[in-house]
């Protein structure tokens, strides 16, 4: 673990909890897959952790923000089980707009607390194939989204991405998310 994490109180008590409590969140941690990079909230009591994103890879890129419980499904049973419209984007910083926790005041989006990279391997065209379902893209804020969630064509694309998920034509990992001091959100 990196020296400003041991000799920050607040980041060592977030570390150890993690790792007691056996989420994936304390192991990437632990083993620097995901660096501290600054304090948030009201309080500056809410640590933000990221990764770098892939770059130079073949294959397409998507994000999406969800809260923990999305999370811990999708890192459970390697599937993900968006709520209502539950987007993904190509463009990072779009999803990062919706990490939040509730330290840091602003609601007018739907929270969340982890932003997952999905890695789309080639050949595959997920634009293309989702368009092939019958899904649009949807523009938002200088980004480009699809809706994969029960609020889309009954959630046909939420079906089609977890078969790629399953057969790991899709692959995914954590590369930013929000955590409280004291545990509470």
């Amino acid at each position: 673990m990196s020296d400003n994490t041991d000799q920050n109180p607040g980041l060592t008590k977030i570390r150890n909890r993690l790792l007691r409590d056996n989420t994936h969140e304390g192991w990437a941690i632990d083993r620097e897959l995901l660096q501290f990079t600054r304090w948030g909230g009201r309080q500056n009591n809410v640590g933000i952790f990221e990764a770098p994103s892939l770059i130079g890879i073949s294959g397409k890129l998507f994000y999406r923000t969800m809260k923990k419980t999305e999370f811990d499904v999708l890192y459970g049973k390697s599937k993900l089980n968006p709520p209502g419209y539950g987007g993904i984007t190509d463009t990072r910083a779009y999803a990062e707009s919706y990490l939040q926790i509730s330290a840091t005041g602003n609601k007018t989006k739907e929270a969340g607390t982890h932003t997952v990279e999905f890695w789309i391997h080639e050949p595959i065209d997920l634009e293309a194939e989702l368009k092939q379902l019958g899904l649009t893209a949807k523009a938002e804020e200088g980004a480009m989204s699809y809706g994969l969630g029960p609020e889309q064509l009954n959630g046909v694309g939420g079906t089609y991405f977890n078969e790629l998920l399953v057969s790991r034509v899709a692959t995914w990992r954590l590369v930013a998310f929000l955590e409280n001091v004291s545990g509470k959100r």
